[in-house]
């Protein structure tokens, strides 16, 4: 694979972009809010009657904290309620939400309509961001245990003859746990197509038009906001979950041959140390008979 490159995806760099992502996020902590509240004072935090609504989906996850954990959770999102100006100069029209009301807060934030302030032109999706660059990863210090997954474990595939266009950017957040977390798996692939619908609907709301996900931005954004998500969870639960990355590579034309790339080291950090992980891209024959998606076995922890 020498006529690709893979990269470590950063913060989107784009501020229009960004502020979209970011409104994202913060929806999506109001949720999480919501769920801890709940927990405290059911009776005048409801949650949606819709199963489908975000609510429950964070709840599961929700569920899995030991009592002191959702005490504490419950606590800090109980103060932010009565956080005054600050937090409804943080929050700004997202400060309307009430999270007494039954209506997810989806539905709220809807009806609230699109910010006006967050619209901007759909060629800014368009363009092909300056550096796409590989991030060398920062030194890791010490010894400590390894895991060795022999034979290699493939995390996720996609069909190549899916679309016809090149340049293609394609992308995978990789979350480890520090603790044994069952379905931790699963729950990251609901929630990163949960991130991913909310986004897509943000930037077709912003550009007034919809967006698909070929643009090399809505990509990139995608996968940073599943990792502020996914950090912000950690924030409010106190969750034993590494800083998720997201990496991606490019392919600028068809590949000329089939096999591997070279590996690319990355760092995660949290839960008082460091994590090093070794990942590369490979170029297969399809397989018959499978979808491209996620690998079937299941990833520890």
């Amino acid at each position: 694979m020498t006529d690709t490159f893979h990269h470590l995806v950063p913060a989107t760099a784009h501020a229009q972009v960004r502020a979209v992502a970011e409104r994202v996020v913060q929806e999506l902590a109001l949720t999480a809010d919501k769920v801890a509240v709940h927990h405290a004072e059911p009776a005048r935090y409801p949650l949606p009657a819709d199963e489908s609504a975000a609510e429950h989906l964070i709840a599961r996850r929700f569920e899995g904290l030991s009592e002191e954990e959702k005490r504490r959770a419950a606590a800090r999102a109980l103060a932010d309620l009565n956080g005054g100006p600050g937090r409804a100069a943080r929050l700004g029209d997202l400060a309307r939400v009430d999270l007494r009301s039954p209506a997810s807060v989806d539905a709220q934030a809807k009806r609230l309509g699109f910010p006006d302030r967050l619209r901007f032109p759909v060629d800014h999706l368009r363009k092909l961001p300056a550096s796409l660059l590989p991030e060398e990863s920062a030194p890791v210090t010490g010894e400590g245990d390894g895991w060795v997954y022999e034979p290699l474990r493939r995390f996720h595939w996609f069909g190549l003859d899916e679309v016809a266009e090149y340049p293609r950017t394609y992308f995978v957040t990789l979350v480890l746990a520090d603790i044994e977390w069952p379905g931790l798996a699963e729950y990251v692939h609901q929630l990163l197509d949960l991130v991913r619908r909310r986004v897509l609907g943000g930037l077709s709301a912003a550009v007034g038009e919809p967006v698909g996900t070929a643009s090399v931005r809505v990509g990139m954004t995608v996968g940073a906001a599943v990792g502020w998500v996914l950090d912000r969870l950690k924030e409010l639960y106190g969750d034993e979950v590494f800083r998720p990355v997201t990496v991606g590579t490019v392919l600028p034309a068809p590949p000329a041959h089939h096999g591997a790339g070279p590996c690319s080291p990355v760092v995660d950090q949290g839960c008082g140390g460091h994590c090093r992980q070794t990942y590369d891209w490979r170029v297969f024959d399809r397989v018959p008979g499978r979808a491209p998606g996620r690998a079937p076995d299941r990833v520890p922890g």
